[in-house]
């Protein structure tokens, strides 16, 4: 191999790592992007619950939704039944262990994936409006 195919596939490999990691930090975004609604929604239904003493179980309506859904949507469900299950008296799923386990380890994917999206002019509300709602 001459000096300069070494250094073509130096390159092409750096590519397709800062490819992967931009795609990693897409998956976490996304992922952390639906954690913080769910934790905007949950806090909501709880005001109404005890607004109008509806006496809902928060464990049981994530149950049921994962019912029916697709896997991944039943598992992450299930974790929020598990949380609910854990705390009854949970006012937002960011305080419970595994979402704020969940939302410290991909912290960096989320805040990598709202520069990229800026920098390259990539409309992403979903990302940047879960991002303000932790800081905020």
């Amino acid at each position: 191999m001459n000096c300069s195919s070494k250094l073509t596939a130096e390159v092409e490999v750096a590519e397709i790592e800062a490819e992967r990691s931009r795609e990693s930090g897409l998956q976490e975004a996304a992922y952390w992007a639906k954690i913080c609604a769910y934790a905007q929604g949950f806090p909501i239904a709880f005001g109404c619950t005890k607004e109008y003493r509806l006496g809902i179980n928060f464990s049981d309506i994530a149950k049921k939704f994962g019912a029916g859904g697709l896997h991944h949507s039943s598992i992450f469900l299930q974790k929020i039944a598990d949380a609910f299950d854990g705390n009854t008296s949970l006012k937002n799923l960011l305080l419970s262990d595994y979402f704020a386990d969940a939302m410290a380890s991909k912290e960096a994917g989320l805040r990598k994936a709202v520069v990229l999206a800026a920098q390259s002019g990539i409309p992403a509300p979903s990302i940047f409006s879960a991002l303000a709602y932790f800081d905020g």
